[in-house]
């Protein structure tokens, strides 16, 4: 695999995700509401930021290309990614509703980690340690998400 196109591998899956949640099926932004109706969080402005975040970092990463930057920064957007479809699937099995941003996240989120995690350390640019470390701190950005949310919740329900 060429080194520079590997690293742009995140701008594709993000592009792609996008598309998924609010162009074709769409409707993201309304199944969210079913999935956490009681998330005081959700607007069009907070998707439009967290996804413009996304698209910013994949860029870097792609930018950054095969350099020691790149290839962390390729490591947390994709550890963020890899959260984020676990996120997707387990609300699909537990709404036993489709979540736009499945499909994306199961053809290309989940192998492309794999895939990324196995590339980088057979090509020496990462040891195993720094990689599962750098995919950790990548998915601790989406599991702040979803710890704030939870830690919302509990207060909202005390009142």
């Amino acid at each position: 695999m060429n080194p520079h196109l590997f690293f742009w591998t995140p701008l594709f899956g993000v592009s792609a995700h996008i598309f998924e949640e609010f162009v074709f099926p769409g409707a993201f932004a309304s199944w969210y509401r079913r999935c956490r109706p009681d998330d005081p969080t959700i607007s069009v402005r907070r998707l439009v930021v967290a996804n413009s975040i996304l698209v910013f970092f994949s860029v870097c990463a792609g930018l950054l290309g095969p350099t020691r930057y790149g290839m962390q920064v390729w490591l947390i957007v994709m550890g963020s990614l890899f959260a984020n479809s676990i996120f997707h699937i387990s609300a699909t099995l537990r709404m036993r509703e489709y979540s736009p941003g499945s499909a994306t996240s199961l053809i290309i989120y989940v192998p492309l980690t794999i895939f990324g995690l196995w590339w980088l350390v057979n090509n020496k640019m990462a040891t195993v340690g720094a990689a599962v470390a750098l995919l950790a701190t990548g998915a601790c950005i989406m599991l702040y998400i979803d710890l704030r949310y939870y830690v919302v919740r509990l207060f909202k329900s005390k009142k």
